[in-house]
């Protein structure tokens, strides 16, 4: 878009912003060559190909055009959105459409007419966004458009436009997303280095690169310490009260858990024990030596080894395979109902 070389004044601050970054346990990604629209524009691509909702943060009108119909968690095709990282708003395809009079998909042709000084997209003079939206919702499109420019009925638009038409295709390749940068092009930076030291090019990622990004646990040291090397007093001591908070309610947490889990054993333990004898030692005659009362011992005491897992598995008595058990009482019920326990 003919933009001016990067202010001296910004280029010191990417090296804080990779910081921050890191400092959140986030990893980045920079591609040489692509501007940040477009590396986003083809992480989404990648994204929907593996069948993953996107949420993008971010308020750029640009990215409007990657947005997609449906909601997301409900199944189906994978669902893009904008999220306004100011506002915290959600941008979905009727957002979109309300916003500019035209889906997402033909948003970049609404752009392309009306131009876009911040951005040296220059548009066809004289052409504003409703007008532009107007014109698709009738012709359909940019290039159907600028091939029927000599039937449209006013008389100003009509001269605008075929005096600009190779104006309007130069300004619709530019504001058209690159999202299909090169995978050998996509490197995830991550804390000092690529991401497992490797890049998105190797065969053993191309077949689910989103899939294997992940957001590092969020370290109180590593962030504090990003924060008071910016001299950010406040947020430092906000954070570090945050951080004091979370530990007091996971100690917490842990405490009743810890409690929880004694009651039930004292539970199973108990319910253990009411097993009769007598019936044991009848079942096992029956059973050639294999009793259902000894094997609900065994699994009361499997319960207990295995912390409460609620699921039982293959590695349980066959008195107990296929049950679901969440805790002595449905454990007993589960035993009643099969041996007739009075």
């Amino acid at each position: 878009a003919q933009r001016p070389p990067c202010p001296a004044d910004l280029i010191p601050q990417f090296d804080l912003v990779r910081g921050a970054a890191r400092a959140f346990g986030i990893p980045c990604m920079e591609v040489r060559g692509y501007e940040a629209d477009d590396v986003i524009a083809t992480l989404t691509t990648l994204a929907m190909e593996e069948g993953i909702d996107v949420d993008i943060a971010s308020g750029d009108k640009d990215l409007m055009q990657l947005v997609t119909v449906g909601s997301s968690g409900c199944g189906g095709a994978s669902v893009v959105n904008l999220v306004d990282p100011v506002k915290l708003t959600r941008v979905d395809y009727d957002a979109v459409v309300e916003k500019w009079g035209v889906g997402p998909e033909q948003l970049g042709d609404v752009l392309a007419l009306a131009g876009d000084a911040s951005d040296n997209i220059p548009g066809v003079p004289g052409i504003g966004p409703k007008i532009a939206a107007g014109l698709m919702r009738e012709y359909g499109s940019l290039e159907k458009l600028l091939e029927e420019a000599e039937g449209i009925k006013q008389k100003g638009r009509r001269e605008k436009i075929c005096a600009n038409k190779d104006q309007a295709r130069l300004s619709r390749r530019l504001v058209e997303l690159e999202r299909n940068i090169p995978l050998e092009a996509l490197h995830l930076q991550y804390k000092d280095e690529d991401y497992d030291g490797n890049n998105y090019g190797d065969d053993s990622l191309t077949s689910s690169i989103i899939g294997n990004i992940r957001m590092e646990a969020l370290e109180e040291e590593r962030l504090l310490d990003f924060f008071q090397e910016m001299e950010f007093r406040d947020i430092t001591r906000r954070t570090r009260s945050r951080f004091q908070i979370r530990r007091r309610a996971i100690a917490e947490q842990r405490r009743r858990d810890e409690k929880n889990m004694l009651k039930k054993q004292r539970e199973l333990n108990t319910f253990g024990a009411m097993i009769p004898q007598q019936e044991e030692e009848e079942e096992e005659e029956e059973n050639g030596g294999a009793g259902a009362a000894g094997g609900l011992r065994e699994h009361v005491q499997w319960v207990l080894r295995d912390d409460f897992v609620p699921r039982l598995n293959s590695s349980v008595p066959d008195c107990a395979k296929g049950t679901v058990v969440i805790d002595a009482k449905d454990l007993r019920h589960w035993w009643e109902a099969n041996n007739k326990l009075s």
